[in-house]
């Protein structure tokens, strides 16, 4: 009785559940919950063994809800545009991952870490790049969701370390950072384990 309400709202009529005798909580779910679209990148958001927090921030930076300098200023809560990685062209989510010298320097260095022949692109570049070539279950796509998850992480923390505390490290410290995470993170998948032992030197 307390549930009919609920049932309801889904679009069932509670005379007629209490006639059947199999009920699809599943479908209830989904009737409540509404239709949303599915996105490409689902499976790097959804299959990715990094920590929350990189996978949070890395849901941010494919909705493109990150607050970067570009967004501030249109909102009027700052007036400064400049990257504070490179220092050259003004900040927004496709400078950011990975058009700025200093992202770019750093995802380089990670894509040559895990064997694959190709520069750094911008942002929407690399999330299609991502679903077409890394969307599937094998170690090596694996491997590569958790360590670009954990670059987006360290480079937006980097970009606050350099605005609120005037701090800065270089791409080597980070990339020696991002390689000790992948490798900690890699060791709670038996394959991932397997695969990183090939792969235990800094890029």
């Amino acid at each position: 009785m307390k549930a009919k309400d609920t049932l309801e709202k889904a679009g069932y009529v509670y005379e007629d559940i209490l006639k059947t005798s199999h009920l699809s909580i599943k479908k209830i779910y989904n009737k409540l919950r509404g239709d949303y679209p599915k996105v490409s990148w689902k499976r790097l958001i959804c299959n990715n063994p990094g920590y929350p927090k990189w996978i949070f921030i890395l849901q941010l930076a494919a909705l493109g809800r990150l607050y970067t300098r570009d967004r501030l200023v249109k909102w009027g809560v700052m007036t400064e545009l400049i990257c504070p990685l490179c220092d050259n062209d003004d900040e927004s989510i496709e400078h950011l991952f990975f058009k700025c010298n200093f992202s770019a320097a750093l995802w380089g260095k990670m894509l040559t870490w895990m064997k694959i022949n190709r520069g750094p692109m911008g942002w929407n570049q690399e999330l299609a790049w991502t679903v077409m070539n890394a969307n599937g279950k094998d170690t090596k796509a694996g491997i590569y969701r958790l360590t670009m998850t954990g670059c987006v992480y360290y480079l937006w923390k980097e970009r606050n370390l350099r605005i609120f505390q005037k701090k800065s490290r270089s791409v080597e410290v980070l990339s020696r950072l991002i390689t000790q995470d992948v490798h900690c993170r890699g060791q709670w998948d038996q394959k991932l384990a397997g695969q990183l032992r090939r792969m235990n030197f800094f890029p």
